[in-house]
């Protein structure tokens, strides 16, 4: 790094439109260095403008390139060796130096194989290149912004990081992600005016820079700044994180959307993913476990008002990795008052929000910035979304306004408002919006001619609400209009819909099961998401040339009497194409040009027996989903030239019999799922895929004596049931250093290499279900948590599992031998309390364990026991907690599991295991509860009679309550336990 510094502070305030202009020498890096830091810009939601091959070819930047160097925050430069040839890049350099000066644009150069002094003293390569320009008018600008440039501090890729490019790339992103979040919230941190103490306090209590994983939580006063405050705090830290996530509102949004949405939102900002799908909270939690476990992680939740959304959200700190930190924003005027309080108070503000702040609210003329800077409303992909308050603000505003007659509220958005405006016909022209939203799926009866004195309505959403007929009429003016089960054919034939077509850009017409074809799309010009899902009886989908030219989402996910796409299409802004499920939908049309824009495409369980060529006109897409085309026989050759492709499933795919020996081009690829197909040879080309992270072969019976080891960068690893014997790729296993997650369930070798699996010393989680030949645990590494070896019928002694200090998972159903052993119990217990004393140890990085077996084997040193049906009650003796305490010691005996299976994207395997659910009574009678799953068994099938499972699981898991200060200060109140499982 040289010395001196391009930051500089700008005069005014100025909009940029992006974040990183890259200026580099397109023939020296544009395919190599240049494209891979592309995409890690890309990733962290970095706008960053990097200009098209074909711009090169003029003679000089034009007016566009021009105006985008003027409009960006921080201009990159990649200086190579010949980048001095080309006078495009020293026109471009010569702009962002004018721009370094006169506007305070960060300037940031990166030397990639060329030294500084080169670069500073136009010597070598560039001396050489400055001898062709020589006559040239701006060759002394040229030289000038060279020497200026190359003054600034960057980047010396030979000599930082040892020139491993990754590292090289990691640490740009890391820098420009400081720079942009502290230019970002600068005006934010200038409103928090005598908030620096609580800031300082809390950098201190978060201690970013020391290991471990830390949970906080901000109470004060409602509206004063929290929000403000902990968005500033998240907005200066986050780039110090691998992934990060700022949840707004989880009160609200958790109430009108579920837990799992939110689930969904953390989970696809952490990880960078789109589309993700999450169905019930169990399995949200789980693969926030599975997928955040490795990573350091920074979460901020705001507005939480109930434990159940910390314990589905943020539950566990083993669900995060080391360094990881996650803070929540409390509901404040519920503090220091009991449960019912709490409960009554949080009912009441549904209704009637609080007086003082709302009169401070309205009394004050906010515009949209301001109330941008207070945290109370964002705007984030064009839609504008508020703070609880701001809503609460206005509900209030129309109940005074009109008294309390619904009919003439200009807005109506509660059930018991709404219901008999619809069955009676009692509304007006006064009504202008109306929002039935409701949790669970209701019957609404409507009358057919309900929205006939509406004349004024303009905002219509229907959810959950079941109308078994039709209206039969709408009014002119509407144009929002969100109707969750349409439950006629058709629109009424009255409504023209002028309002609502014209500056249409959001079309969701899922779950329409009476919709047969898509409507004429040339008067929607403006249309940007089309959403049928679900439309089963949508038989063709198709539209002119043209029409919807700005469309960015389409899907027709399980349209399944689809038959009929367009032969051809080019949708140009479209980034996201979704058709599983449309199991009649046998031909993927031709792309006709190319489509930069998409990233994304799902196939899954379609009827196509093969892709067309021109699928490499996807040129941007980076995920591509063809699972269970169980007619799909052969991959094109022209895919493998997809060189952003990051992703490529073709499980279930049971006709598919080749991966062409292109595979190796791929080298973006970072997931392969080929379980359960008919593949009969790997690729030997697959080795160069550096990048590859998950690699999924279940049920592959053609791996023999595949070498993998060419793959550094594999994280989760599945080889289940591909008939893999002692040696073969076993012993290739310690190649793979990156490891961390392997499956070898249902294969036939006696024992693992030692000097192989002792080498993955990042290996968490093994998976030996069903190796049935599979005696004894030889040598595992010291890095070892969780251990899956059901159904292991050979398997004699668990002694050696005594020696691993990190292990808290074991599952061992099913294993006869190891049941019938006399030392089996005496194991156990060995196995048992070596768990609890590792887990005490100030090494660990968890505070719960688990572990199921079959047999009926209770340890003598458990106190309490009792017998019961589903359930069994425990009264606890007094003063039984004691600030000591820390958790309860668990055995449950099963006559019969009712298990849950956990099935999750990217799970290195499918679980199953009991949910359980602790209820406890306090001297008042009140009561209160948990559900949780009480751990997983590596089995799939069902486990019959005679199964334990041992655990032990920390008060913190079960607790009533989280309130800053003692967190624990009612536990004492508790005087009995209820223990059951959840069928």
């Amino acid at each position: 790094m040289n010395q001196k510094s391009s930051y500089l502070p700008s005069p005014k305030i100025i909009r940029w439109s992006n974040n990183v202009f890259l200026s580099f020498r397109g023939e020296d890096v544009r395919k190599t260095f240049v494209d891979h830091l592309y995409v890690a810009l890309q990733l962290k939601g970095i706008n960053t403008f990097k200009d098209d091959e074909k711009l090169e070819k003029g003679k000089s930047i034009s007016p566009d390139l021009v105006r985008a160097i003027e409009e960006t925050r921080i201009a990159l430069i990649i200086f190579s060796k010949n980048y001095a040839d080309s006078t495009w890049c020293l026109d471009e350099l010569t702009k962002i130096m004018e721009c370094n000066k006169q506007k305070g644009q960060i300037v940031l150069p990166e030397f990639y194989d060329v030294d500084p002094s080169t670069v500073r003293k136009q010597k070598h390569s560039y001396g050489e290149a400055f001898g062709k320009h020589e006559g040239r008018f701006k060759v002394q600008k040229w030289r000038a912004a060279l020497e200026e440039a190359a003054n600034l501090s960057g980047w010396d890729l030979p000599n930082t990081a040892d020139a491993h490019e990754a590292k090289v790339i990691n640490k740009i992103v890391k820098d420009i992600m400081a720079r942009l979040g502290g230019q970002r919230h600068a005006s934010n941190a200038e409103n928090l005016v005598g908030m620096e103490s609580h800031m300082n306090k809390l950098y201190k209590m978060l201690g970013v820079e020391s290991g471990g994983v830390r949970f906080l939580g901000i109470l004060r006063m409602s509206g004063v700044g929290k929000t403000t405050l902990a968005r500033v705090i998240y907005e200066n830290i986050r780039s110090q994180f691998e992934g990060a996530s700022f949840l707004h509102e989880v009160r609200d949004r958790s109430s009108k959307h579920g837990l799992e949405r939110l689930q969904e939102i953390l989970l696809s900002e952490i990880l960078v993913v789109k589309n993700l799908r999450i169905n019930y909270s169990f399995e949200g939690f789980n693969m926030q476990k599975q997928r955040l476990r490795y990573k350091k992680v920074l979460l901020v939740l705001d507005e939480v008002d109930h434990t159940d959304q910390l314990d589905a959200l943020a539950g566990e700190c083993e669900w995060f990795g080391p360094g990881s930190r996650e803070f929540a924003v409390l509901g404040s005027f519920l503090y220091g008052r009991s449960l019912a309080e709490w409960k009554s108070e949080v009912e009441r503000l549904k209704q009637i929000p609080n007086d003082e702040i709302l009169k401070k609210l309205e009394s004050a003329v906010i515009g949209i910035k301001v109330l941008m800077e207070k945290s109370l409303i964002t705007i984030l992909n064009g839609r504008i979304t508020m703070h609880q308050l701001i809503q609460e603000m206005g509900w209030h505003i129309v109940r005074r306004e009109v008294s309390y007659d619904p009919r003439i509220y200009s807005r109506l958005w509660n059930c018991e408002d709404i219901s008999p405006v619809l069955e009676r016909n009692l509304g007006t022209e006064k009504i202008e919006r109306m929002s039935l939203h409701l949790t669970t799926e209701e019957q609404v009866n409507a009358s057919h001619t309900a929205f006939v004195q509406m004349a004024r309505l303009r905002f219509l959403k229907f959810r959950n609400a079941y109308v078994c007929q039709g209206p039969d009429f709408l009014p002119d003016e509407l144009r929002w209009l969100d109707w969750h089960g349409y439950p006629s054919k058709s629109l009424p034939i009255s409504f023209p819909g002028k309002q609502l077509v014209r500056s249409l850009k959001y079309l969701k017409l899922g779950h329409s099961q009476k919709l047969i074809r898509t409507p004429d799309f040339s008067g929607t010009p403006n249309l940007e998401r089309l959403v049928l899902e679900e439309c089963t009886s949508l038989v063709e989908f198709k539209f002119s040339v043209g029409d919807l030219g700005k469309l960015v989402l389409l899907n027709l996910a399980n349209c399944r009497n689809l038959k009929t796409l367009p032969k051809s299409f080019r949708l140009e802004k479209l980034e996201i194409l979704i058709l599983s499920g449309c199991s009649k939908l046998k031909t993927f049309p031709e792309i006709d040009g190319k489509m930069h824009s998409l990233s994304e495409l799902y196939l899954g369980a379609t009827a196509i027996s093969e892709l067309p060529a021109s699928i490499e006109n996807l040129s941007g897409v980076s995920v591509i989903n063809l699972s269970y085309c169980k007619h799909l026989e052969s991959l094109p050759s022209s895919i493998f030239r997809l060189k952003y492709m990051k992703t490529l499933d073709v499980s279930g795919c049971s006709k598919l019999e080749n991966l062409p020996d292109d595979l190796g081009l791929l080298v973006g690829l970072e997931e392969l799922h080929c379980t359960h197909t008919a593949i009969q040879k790997i690729p030997s080309s697959m080795t160069l895929l550096k990048n590859l992270k998950h690699l999924a072969l279940r049920g592959c019976n053609a791996l023999g004596s595949q070498n993998l080891s060419g793959l550094s960068s594999l994280i989760m690893l599945d080889v289940s049931d591909c008939n893999i014997s002692d040696g073969s790729i076993l012993c290739d296993l310690g190649f793979l250093q990156s490891l961390g997650e392997l499956n070898l369930d249902g294969n036939n070798f006696s024992n693992i290499p030692a000097a192989s699996i002792s080498r993955l010393t990042l290996l968490k989680v093994l998976a030996l279900a069903d190796c049935r030949r599979l005696e004894s645990f030889r040598e595992l590494p010291p890095s070892i948590e969780e251990l899956f070896a059901d159904e292991c019928t050979s398997l004699m002694s668990i002694d050696q599992l005594t020696k691993y200090p990190m292990l808290c998972e074991v599952s061992l159903t099913k294993c006869h031998q190891l049941v019938e052993n006399k030392g089996h119990a005496s194991m156990l217990d060995s196995l048992l309390k070596h768990m609890l004393k590792c887990m005490q140890g100030s090494h660990k990085k968890f505070d719960r364990f688990g572990m199921f077996v079959s047999g009926v084997e209770i340890p003598e040193w458990f106190t309490y026991k009792n017998w019961g049906t589903d359930r069994i009650s425990v009264g606890l003796p007094k003063n039984w907690y004691t600030p000591t305490f820390t958790g309860f010691a668990i055995c449950v005996v099963f006559d019969m599991i009712t298990s849950h299976f956990i099935i999750s994207p990217k799970h290195l395997k499918m679980f199953q295991g009991p949910v359980m659910k602790f209820t406890f009574t306090s001297h008042d009678g009140a009561r209160s509860g948990v559900r949780f799953l009480l751990g997983r068994i590596g089995s799939e099938k069902p486990l019959g009679l005679d199964n334990t499972f041992l655990g032990y699981l920390p008060i913190r898991s079960v607790r009533t309550g989280y309130l800053c200060g003692d967190r624990y200060n009612r536990v004492s109140d508790w005087i009995q336990l209820d223990f059951g499982t959840l069928l």
